[in-house]
C-alpha cells in the first residue's frame, strides 16, 4: 500500500510540474489566439 501511495504522489507531482502544465494548456491557448485572429479579420 505504501508503494501505491508513493507512486500516486510521484504521478501527482509530475502532473503538476510547470512544464507539464504548460504543455497541457499551450494548445488551448494557441487555438484561442488562432480563432480570435480569424474572427477579428473576418
Amino acid at each position: 500500500m505504501n508503494d501505491l501511495l508513493r507512486s500516486f504522489g510521484r504521478a501527482l507531482a509530475t502532473a503538476l510540474h510547470p512544464r507539464m502544465l504548460w504543455l497541457t494548456f499551450m494548445p488551448f491557448l494557441a487555438a484561442t489566439v488562432g480563432w480570435g485572429v480569424i474572427l477579428w479579420f473576418s
